[in-house]
């Protein structure tokens, strides 16, 4: 599988599955140890394309290759054959001030707060303009 661990809203993620036999494999993707199976998530061959991402996308998402042969057959990473996909959001981000107005007197104290919302928010800074 391919890693993608961060999902934004309304993109498309694509997950490969490689797997390796004699005959040709056939991939089944799992999502939490469940099948896969959603309108807006297709599967063509080994690649499971989930599109118009939203939050309910999240969770562990793993592949398998069997054959007629039977069995799971390898796939790759050998290491790891699934991966966590995680939502995110953009930050949104409002400011809000002791005085309704926004109105201050110079040399008078002012209280501003800063309201961040989203996922993956790495820091606040202020400046002024």
């Amino acid at each position: 599988l391919v890693n993608a661990t961060c999902l934004e809203e309304g993109n498309t993620a694509l997950l490969v599955c490689e797997g390796y036999g004699r005959p040709i494999p056939n991939y089944e993707f799992l999502k939490n140890n469940r099948i896969v199976s959603d309108e807006r998530i297709t599967q063509n061959g080994n690649t499971l394309e989930i599109t118009g991402i939203q939050q309910t996308d999240e969770g562990v998402y793993s592949c398998q290759s069997y054959n007629d042969v039977g069995g799971v057959t390898q796939t790759s990473p050998s290491v790891s054959d699934s991966r966590d996909l995680q939502y995110c959001s953009a930050p949104s981000v409002s400011v809000m001030s002791s005085d309704e107005s926004n109105t201050f007197t110079e040399g008078s104290d002012a209280v501003l707060i800063c309201i961040a919302s989203g996922t993956a928010i790495a820091s606040i800074v202020w400046s002024v303009a």
